[in-house]
């Protein structure tokens, strides 16, 4: 696997008083991904503990992404 620089654009993580999860994060990349075109890789997770209930990923392979 070949690393890529990135940078940090954002992250942000909110724990609910029902005890639901919901997380963001967002980096920029120095070039695209093929075969995207733009230079951002991002994902989103919406969850309870122990329990994933939507999760997204721009990336091809999300095996272990957590």
């Amino acid at each position: 696997m070949q690393h890529m620089v990135a940078t940090l654009i954002a992250q942000a993580k909110e724990v609910h008083d029902d005890g639901s999860i919901v997380e963001i994060v967002v980096w920029e990349l120095a070039e695209p991904l093929p075969p995207c075109t733009h230079r951002y890789k991002y994902r989103l997770f919406f969850g309870v503990p122990g329990e994933c209930l939507v999760r997204y990923d721009n990336e091809r392979d999300v095996t272990n992404w957590r």
